[in-house]
C-alpha cells in the first residue's frame, strides 16, 4: 500500500521573503526537506498586505520566477491589513528619531482572521493540507481559528523570536500598552492550543513555560547552508590584500543594522572604543544593507571614531562568505538582554569564525560556552552586561578555551546544517501524518 503524502501549508505573513535571512531560513530550508523527502508536497501561502503589489511588485515578480521551477508551490495572497488603509506615517520616539508606525493589533487583526478563514478552511478540506507550519506570532494567530475549529488540523507554532518583547526592545510597544498585552494573550493560547511549539533552544523553552507550562513543545535551532557558508582561503587572501587587512585581526558584523532596532550602530561603535585596549593591529568589518551605510557612519563619525577603524561594506547575496572568510571573528552584541541565538552565530560557526557577544545574547552564551565556540566580552552596555570584560588580557591571536576554524565548522556542520534541521522537520511532519 502507498504511502501518504506528507502535505505542509507552509504559512508567512507580512515577511520579505526575498530578505537574505528569509532566503536562508525558509525557501532554503524548505527546498532541501522537499529533495530529501519525495513524499513532502509543500505550499508557501505568502500573506502580505495588498499595497506591497505596487510597492514591491519587482520583488514580488522575481520572488514568483525564482520559485516556479522548483519544489515549493507558492500561493500570495494580498490583504487589506492593516485595516482600513495602510499605516504610512511614522511615529517620533524620543532619542530615537522616526519609527514605522503599526495599528493597535487587538482592534484589527480580528478582521485579517475572518477574511482569511474560508481560504484555511479550503486548504485544509478540498486541498487536504492538513499541517499548517507557521513562521511568526501573526501566521499563527491566522491559522489558530482553524485549529480550534477541527482537532484534524495541525498547527505548528514556530515563532522564531518573542515577538512581544521584540517588539518592547525594539521602542515599537510599551509594556502597559494595549498591543504587548494583546499579543501575550495570543502567545498563552497559540501555546496551549497549538499541535507542537518550535523553540530554537533551551532557553526559549524555559521563556515559554513560565506563561503556558504544559506546551507541546520540540527544541530545533537555526539552520545554515554549510555548502555556501564554509570557508574560502583564496577569498581571504585576495580581500585582505584588497583592503590593506594583512597583519591585522579584522572583526565582523554582518547582518542590517539601525538605530532603535536590535542591533543598534552605537553599541558597536562602544565595542570598537573599547577593543582599542587591544595591542594587536585589528580593525572592523560592517557587512550591512546599504541602506544602512549612511547611520551607521553618522553615528560612528558623532560617537568620535577614526575612519581607519572600521570599514562598511554592502556584498551582493552569494559574495558574504567570501567576506566572511576574510575575517577572524564574528560579532553580535546587544544593549538590551534577549533570549535570542542569532542566525548570523550559526553563519558565523558555519564559517569558522569564532563569536565574541556580549551577556545580552542568552541563548548565544549558553551554546558558545557549551560547545567552545566563542567568547563572551562584555562592554557595559546594561541589562546583564554589567561590568566590561578586560579586553587587553585576552589574546586574540590564539584565544584560550576556543576550539579550532576546523573544530567550530565541524560543530556548527553537525547541529545547524540544512540536511540536519530539514531531517528534524521532516519528522516533525511525519508524527502527523502516520
Amino acid at each position: 500500500m502507498p504511502q501518504k503524502n506528507l502535505n505542509v501549508c507552509y504559512v508567512i505573513y507580512s515577511e520579505e521573503l526575498w530578505n537574505p535571512l528569509l532566503k536562508r531560513q525558509v525557501l532554503e530550508l524548505l527546498s532541501t526537506a522537499s529533495t530529501a523527502e519525495s513524499r513532502l508536497r509543500v505550499r508557501l501561502l505568502y500573506i502580505f498586505p495588498w499595497y506591497w503589489l505596487f510597492v514591491k511588485k519587482n520583488k514580488l515578480a522575481a520572488l514568483k520566477k525564482e520559485l516556479a521551477s522548483g519544489s515549493i508551490e507558492l500561493k500570495i495572497l494580498p490583504v487589506p491589513f492593516p485595516f482600513p488603509f495602510p499605516y504610512f506615517f511614522p511615529k517620533y520616539i524620543k532619542n530615537l528619531g522616526f519609527r514605522p508606525f503599526e495599528p493597535d493589533s487587538s482592534r484589527f487583526f480580528w478582521v485579517l482572521k475572518a477574511l482569511l478563514l474560508p481560504v484555511l478552511l479550503k486548504y485544509a478540506f478540498i486541498d487536504d493540507f492538513k499541517t499548517f507550519h507557521c513562521r511568526s506570532y501573526p501566521s499563527s494567530a491566522i491559522v489558530l481559528p482553524v485549529k480550534r475549529l477541527s482537532k484534524k488540523i495541525n498547527l505548528i507554532f514556530d515563532p522564531r523570536s518573542d515577538f512581544p518583547e521584540e517588539n518592547l526592545l525594539q521602542s515599537s510597544w510599551k509594556k502597559d500598552g494595549h498591543s504587548f498585552k494583546y499579543w501575550k494573550k495570543q502567545e498563552k493560547k497559540l501555546l496551549q492550543y497549538s499541535s507542537l511549539t518550535v523553540c530554537i533552544s533551551e532557553i526559549y523553552h524555559t521563556h515559554y513555560q513560565n506563561y503556558y507550562p504544559d506546551f507541546r513543545c520540540t527544541i530545533i535551532p537555526n539552520n545554515v547552508d554549510c555548502s555556501t557558508f564554509k570557508y574560502n582561503p583564496e577569498a581571504r587572501a585576495v580581500l585582505r590584500k584588497e583592503n590593506n587587512l594583512e597583519g591585522k585581526i579584522l572583526f565582523c558584523y554582518l547582518g542590517s543594522m539601525g538605530t532603535g532596532g536590535w542591533h543598534c550602530p552605537k553599541v558597536y561603535a562602544k565595542i570598537i572604543k573599547t577593543y582599542r585596549a587591544i595591542k594587536l593591529p585589528h580593525t572592523f568589518l560592517f557587512l550591512v544593507p546599504e541602506s544602512s551605510q549612511a547611520e551607521i557612519i553618522k553615528v560612528f563619525n558623532d560617537s568620535g571614531l577614526k575612519r581607519s577603524e572600521f570599514l562598511i561594506i554592502s556584498p551582493d547575496y552569494h559574495k558574504v562568505p567570501e567576506f566572511l572568510s576574510a575575517a577572524d571573528y564574528g560579532l553580535i552584541y546587544l544593549e538590551r538582554e534577549k533570549i535570542a541565538l542569532g542566525t548570523k552565530v550559526v553563519e558565523y560557526n558555519a564559517m569558522g569564525l569564532p563569536v565574541l557577544l556580549n551577556s545580552n545574547v542568552l541563548s548565544a552564551v549558553d551554546y558558545v560556552n557549551e560547545h567552545r565556540t566563542g567568547l563572551v566580552i562584555n562592554i557595559g552596555a546594561g541589562d546583564s552586561d554589567k561590568e566590561p570584560s578586560p579586553v587587553e588580557c585576552i589574546e586574540f591571536s590564539k584565544p584560550e578555551g576556543v576550539c579550532s576554524r576546523e573544530e567550530i565548522t565541524r560543530t556548527a556542520n553537525s547541529i545547524f546544517s540544512n540536511e540536519r534541521i530539514a531531517t528534524e522537520y521532516i519528522q516533525v511532519y511525519k508524527s502527523f501524518t502516520n
